[in-house]
């Protein structure tokens, strides 16, 4: 579960820096169009330019949105461990409620299975007894 929350972090900062990335192309790009529109002599230069920044502006929208999505995947995946934990807790809890009722009859089957062998064995001897007190007579 940490390793996907040191995910989850990592996309978080990745995503942090491809937003401010994108932000200080953005700002070049409008100062280059600025200089484009004042500077007719080197308008192919800085068309070039402006269309390169285009292209990675884009690159870096395109990746930032897929981060977005794994970023996503890891939250869902967190969520999912996290209830699959408290479904086995409570499983774990229910088994040990169920084991300590089982010991608990167990303890008592034990006791009533001593008291009638105690029983049997009173009834042998007095059987026993009676029996020898026939001959006897």
């Amino acid at each position: 579960m940490q390793v996907i929350l040191d995910q989850k972090h990592y996309l978080e900062e990745r995503n942090r820096q491809l937003t401010e990335a994108n932000n200080s192309l953005r700002v070049e790009l409008k100062r280059k169009q600025d200089d484009n529109h004042t500077s007719q002599t080197d308008s192919d230069s800085v068309s070039l330019k402006s269309l390169t920044f285009t292209q990675r502006l884009g690159d870096l929208e395109r990746e930032r949105e897929l981060l977005e999505v794994r970023l996503g995947e890891k939250e869902d995946a967190l969520r999912l461990a996290q209830q699959q934990l408290h479904d086995t807790m409570m499983l774990n809890e229910d088994l040990y409620d169920k084991l300590r009722q089982a010991e608990s009859r167990l303890k008592r089957v034990q006791r009533d299975l001593s008291t009638l062998k105690e029983t049997h064995a009173r009834v042998s001897r007095l059987f026993t007894s009676a029996r020898h007190t026939q001959n006897t007579v």
